[in-house]
């Protein structure tokens, strides 16, 4: 319970007690005196309407703080510019596993030009006098990196980086000649195999152009591949011991075997391209096996221990340069077989399941291959593969993963297949 103090209590009756209290004697005197008198207006009595300390005294004005001011205002600015900068940043795919299809870069007459494979529509993005060719998206879909040399016979090359519209090209790399092989590593740089006078490869960072580092020297090198989610690359590796499948850390240290090095009688087509799933669980490679006389695929595990075999199926003789789709349930192939005049042509493709207990099912999609095969590529999401056969002049060609009817492309190029990966 709350009680009033004594002071609220009493006060009442003091204040009766003093108004009852006796008159001065003078004040009779005032009465008379103030009774003729008119009152004042109250205007004249500044204190009755103003506070009392602005009538005794002029307060002084206290100054605008506009510099302060303007710095808040920046700041504010610059916040409400960074949130709508973080809002609108472009989100990014990972490197490997299923994406959104972007266009499909690929050079024509010395131009740069990009496709979009749902309305089979191009722009020109990179022109010139110029000879420009290979162009390859960035695994997050965000640099274009071709080759720039001075015509169409030079075999001599140097490596540009765009931004994905064309725009702020670069120059990263001196001249390099007889360029086999090139990709964009996960982390945004380049890997380049060059001819076989070059042992070894180089990767350039766009970052730093011109200082490209130089990787395993001691081999003839074959598509050296990352192993998704880590800094570890694996290469098919030629020497004086034979051929074998090597893993090295990026930096060049951790070098060592996973398979062989081994003699070979067929070097071309044994342990040739090896690639890694999207997961980086498992290798694929091709393997030429003497005994039977065949190549086949073995699935490997990242030590190089065989996990399944895919086996060519009679009358063929050759199944292989497997490529993983994005999601890692299928691998697409070639396959060659036997005839009785000796040639060996190539049949359609061939789409092989390797999901656990999947059976290891297969069909065939796309037209016949030329003797001497094609390249290909999944679409980042699986939806389709682009194809280019390894022709004089090619098309490249939209095949259904499914077995369906192929589609060529609107425009003719001899660009190795790539799409450019979008995030979801």
């Amino acid at each position: 319970m709350i009680t009033r103090p004594f002071y609220e209590r009493d006060l009442p009756d003091v204040l009766d007690d003093l108004a009852a209290g006796p008159y001065p004697d003078y004040l009779d005197g005032v009465l008379s005196v103030t009774a003729r008198r008119r009152q004042r207006p109250r205007w004249t009595s500044p204190e009755r309407w103003l506070p009392m300390d602005l009538a005794l005294r002029r307060a002084p004005a206290r100054p605008v703080p506009w510099r302060a001011l303007a710095v808040l205002a920046i700041l504010l600015l610059l916040v409400a510019l960074a949130v709508a900068t973080v809002g609108q940043r472009q989100r990014l795919p990972a490197p490997f596993g299923p994406a959104v299809n972007g266009v499909i870069p690929y050079a024509a007459d010395g131009d740069i030009f990009l496709g979009d494979p749902v309305a089979t529509t191009s722009r020109t993005v990179i022109t010139g006098p110029t000879y420009d060719w290979e162009p390859v998206f960035s695994r997050d879909g965000t640099r274009l990196a071709f080759w720039r040399g001075d015509g169409v016979d030079d075999s001599r090359g140097r490596l540009m980086v765009a931004q994905a519209d064309g725009s702020r090209i670069r120059e990263i790399s001196a001249t390099i000649v007889g360029v086999r092989w090139w990709d964009w590593t996960p982390d945004g740089r380049i890997v380049v195999v060059a001819g076989s006078f070059d042992p070894g490869f180089r990767i350039i960072d766009p970052d730093r152009p011109y200082e490209a580092v130089s990787l395993a020297e001691g081999f003839g090198i074959d598509v050296p591949v990352f192993r998704p989610g880590t800094d570890e690359i694996l290469f098919r590796g030629r020497s004086s011991e034979g051929i074998g499948l090597y893993v090295m850390n990026a930096d060049g240290s951790g070098l060592h075997p996973i398979l062989g090095p081994r003699p070979t009688t067929l070097d071309q087509v044994d342990l040739v391209q090896p690639r890694y799933s999207p997961d980086g669980t498992r290798i694929a490679v091709q393997h030429w096996d003497e005994a039977t006389g065949h190549v086949e695929i073995q699935i490997l595990d990242p030590s190089g221990q065989v996990l399944k075999e895919i086996l060519p199926e009679a009358p063929d003789w050759f199944i292989g340069w497997p490529v993983w789709s994005n999601d890692g349930t299928r691998i697409i192939a070639q396959h060659s077989r036997e005839t009785s005049d000796g040639s060996s042509p190539v049949q359609p493709y061939v789409i092989v399941d390797v999901t656990e207990g999947g059976g290891g099912g297969r069909h065939e999609t796309g037209p016949s291959l030329p003797t001497n095969g094609a390249t290909v590529e999944w679409a980042p999401d699986d939806t389709f593969l682009l194809m280019l056969p390894n022709e004089a002049t090619g098309r490249q060609q939209f095949l259904d993963p499914a077995g369906g009817a192929p589609r060529p492309a609107p425009w003719e190029t001899d660009s190795y297949p790539n799409i450019q990966r979008l995030a979801p």
